[in-house]
Protein backbone atom coordinates (compact mmCIF):
# COMPACT_ATOMS: atom_id res chain seq x y z
CA UNK A 1 0.00 0.00 0.00
CA UNK A 2 1.01 3.14 -0.63
CA UNK A 3 1.65 6.30 1.49
CA UNK A 4 0.28 9.66 0.59
CA UNK A 5 2.52 12.70 1.13
CA UNK A 6 0.77 14.97 3.74
CA UNK A 7 0.07 17.41 1.38
CA UNK A 8 -2.02 14.72 -0.57
CA UNK A 9 -3.75 14.26 2.63
CA UNK A 10 -4.56 17.60 3.72
CA UNK A 11 -5.49 18.08 0.23
CA UNK A 12 -8.26 15.47 0.04
CA UNK A 13 -9.43 16.84 3.87
CA UNK A 14 -10.06 19.88 2.74
CA UNK A 15 -11.65 18.95 -0.30
CA UNK A 16 -14.19 17.12 1.80
CA UNK A 17 -14.50 19.81 4.16
CA UNK A 18 -14.91 22.89 1.75
CA UNK A 19 -17.89 19.98 0.10
CA UNK A 20 -19.43 19.63 2.96
CA UNK A 21 -19.50 23.60 3.69
CA UNK A 22 -21.27 23.84 -0.34
CA UNK A 23 -23.71 21.60 0.86
CA UNK A 24 -24.44 23.28 3.93
CA UNK A 25 -23.56 27.14 2.86
CA UNK A 26 -23.32 26.84 -0.74
CA UNK A 27 -21.19 29.06 -3.08
CA UNK A 28 -23.38 32.04 -4.37
CA UNK A 29 -22.41 34.72 -7.19
CA UNK A 30 -21.24 38.09 -5.84
CA UNK A 31 -23.57 39.69 -8.01
CA UNK A 32 -26.75 37.66 -9.04
CA UNK A 33 -26.47 35.23 -5.97
CA UNK A 34 -26.99 32.46 -8.55
CA UNK A 35 -25.85 28.99 -6.05
CA UNK A 36 -23.28 26.90 -7.09
CA UNK A 37 -20.78 29.67 -8.67
CA UNK A 38 -18.83 32.97 -6.95
CA UNK A 39 -19.11 34.72 -10.35
CA UNK A 40 -21.53 33.26 -12.84
CA UNK A 41 -20.88 34.10 -16.25
CA UNK A 42 -24.00 36.47 -16.86
CA UNK A 43 -22.52 38.81 -14.12
CA UNK A 44 -18.63 38.34 -15.95
CA UNK A 45 -20.13 39.45 -19.17
CA UNK A 46 -22.22 42.50 -17.52
CA UNK A 47 -18.56 43.77 -16.33
CA UNK A 48 -17.89 46.90 -18.87
CA UNK A 49 -14.36 46.50 -20.02
CA UNK A 50 -12.05 49.19 -20.76
CA UNK A 51 -11.87 51.61 -17.60
CA UNK A 52 -9.86 54.32 -19.53
CA UNK A 53 -6.44 53.90 -20.01
CA UNK A 54 -4.20 55.83 -17.34
CA UNK A 55 -1.04 57.50 -16.81
CA UNK A 56 1.33 55.66 -15.11
CA UNK A 57 2.42 58.43 -12.98
CA UNK A 58 -0.28 60.06 -12.25
CA UNK A 59 -3.43 57.91 -12.77
CA UNK A 60 -5.37 60.67 -14.60
CA UNK A 61 -6.94 59.43 -18.21
CA UNK A 62 -4.56 59.18 -20.94
CA UNK A 63 -3.80 57.81 -24.55
CA UNK A 64 -2.65 54.52 -24.97
CA UNK A 65 -1.83 54.85 -21.37
CA UNK A 66 1.43 56.47 -21.97
CA UNK A 67 2.98 58.79 -19.52
CA UNK A 68 1.45 62.07 -19.68
CA UNK A 69 4.13 65.31 -20.39
CA UNK A 70 5.06 65.88 -16.01
CA UNK A 71 5.10 62.44 -15.48
CA UNK A 72 7.50 60.98 -18.00
CA UNK A 73 10.15 61.87 -16.35
CA UNK A 74 9.16 60.41 -13.26
CA UNK A 75 8.17 57.22 -14.08
CA UNK A 76 9.72 53.79 -15.58
CA UNK A 77 6.47 52.16 -16.75
CA UNK A 78 5.69 52.87 -20.56
CA UNK A 79 2.10 52.09 -20.47
CA UNK A 80 -0.62 51.29 -17.84
CA UNK A 81 -4.20 49.57 -19.53
CA UNK A 82 -7.26 49.40 -17.29
CA UNK A 83 -9.35 46.57 -18.31
CA UNK A 84 -12.53 47.99 -16.16
CA UNK A 85 -13.27 50.80 -13.67
CA UNK A 86 -12.86 49.46 -10.25
CA UNK A 87 -14.86 51.51 -8.98
CA UNK A 88 -17.59 48.58 -10.19
CA UNK A 89 -19.36 47.28 -7.16
CA UNK A 90 -18.95 43.46 -8.74
CA UNK A 91 -15.35 44.50 -9.92
CA UNK A 92 -14.15 45.68 -6.12
CA UNK A 93 -16.08 42.96 -4.82
CA UNK A 94 -14.67 40.17 -6.67
CA UNK A 95 -11.17 41.85 -6.21
CA UNK A 96 -11.54 42.28 -2.86
CA UNK A 97 -12.65 38.85 -1.82
CA UNK A 98 -9.64 36.79 -4.24
CA UNK A 99 -7.45 39.27 -2.00
CA UNK A 100 -8.55 39.25 1.33
CA UNK A 101 -10.32 36.29 2.15
CA UNK A 102 -8.59 33.85 -0.38
CA UNK A 103 -11.35 33.14 -2.60
CA UNK A 104 -8.76 31.64 -5.30
CA UNK A 105 -11.45 30.52 -7.51
CA UNK A 106 -12.12 34.05 -8.04
CA UNK A 107 -8.85 33.74 -10.21
CA UNK A 108 -10.04 32.09 -13.31
CA UNK A 109 -13.39 34.35 -13.78
CA UNK A 110 -11.27 37.62 -13.10
CA UNK A 111 -8.86 35.93 -15.41
CA UNK A 112 -11.36 35.57 -18.35
CA UNK A 113 -12.67 38.99 -18.09
CA UNK A 114 -8.76 40.26 -18.56
CA UNK A 115 -8.33 37.82 -21.85
CA UNK A 116 -11.46 39.62 -23.02
CA UNK A 117 -9.97 43.02 -22.83
CA UNK A 118 -6.57 42.14 -24.33
CA UNK A 119 -9.25 40.47 -27.29
CA UNK A 120 -11.02 44.00 -26.96
CA UNK A 121 -7.99 45.55 -27.36
CA UNK A 122 -6.82 43.55 -30.49
CA UNK A 123 -10.00 43.75 -32.22
CA UNK A 124 -10.20 47.75 -31.60
CA UNK A 125 -6.81 48.31 -33.44
CA UNK A 126 -5.24 50.10 -30.36
CA UNK A 127 -1.98 50.64 -30.75
CA UNK A 128 -0.59 48.84 -27.25
CA UNK A 129 2.31 46.71 -29.40
CA UNK A 130 2.56 43.10 -28.87
CA UNK A 131 1.87 41.43 -25.57
CA UNK A 132 4.98 38.74 -25.13
CA UNK A 133 4.57 37.86 -21.69
CA UNK A 134 2.15 38.73 -18.50
CA UNK A 135 3.69 38.69 -15.59
CA UNK A 136 2.32 38.64 -12.15
CA UNK A 137 3.87 41.61 -9.90
CA UNK A 138 5.96 40.26 -7.10
CA UNK A 139 4.66 39.41 -4.06
CA UNK A 140 6.64 40.23 -0.53
CA UNK A 141 7.64 36.96 0.53
CA UNK A 142 6.46 37.09 3.87
CA UNK A 143 2.86 38.30 2.61
CA UNK A 144 3.04 35.15 0.69
CA UNK A 145 3.71 32.67 3.16
CA UNK A 146 0.69 34.58 5.54
CA UNK A 147 -1.29 34.67 2.35
CA UNK A 148 -0.21 31.21 1.15
CA UNK A 149 -1.06 32.64 -2.61
CA UNK A 150 0.15 35.44 -5.14
CA UNK A 151 -3.22 36.74 -6.48
CA UNK A 152 -1.61 38.40 -9.06
CA UNK A 153 0.21 35.20 -9.84
CA UNK A 154 -3.14 33.26 -9.98
CA UNK A 155 -4.52 35.77 -12.65
CA UNK A 156 -1.70 35.23 -14.83
CA UNK A 157 -1.91 31.63 -14.77
CA UNK A 158 -5.69 32.18 -15.45
CA UNK A 159 -5.39 33.90 -18.81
Amino acid sequence: MDVLPVESLRARWLGFGSSLLDLVLPRQCLGCHQVGTLLCATCTAGIALDGGNRCPGCLLLSAEGSPCVPCASRTSVHRLLVACDYRQPLVQTAVHQLKYRALVELARPLGLLLTRYLEHLRNSGSDVGPFGAVIPVPLHRRRELARGYNQAQLLAEAL
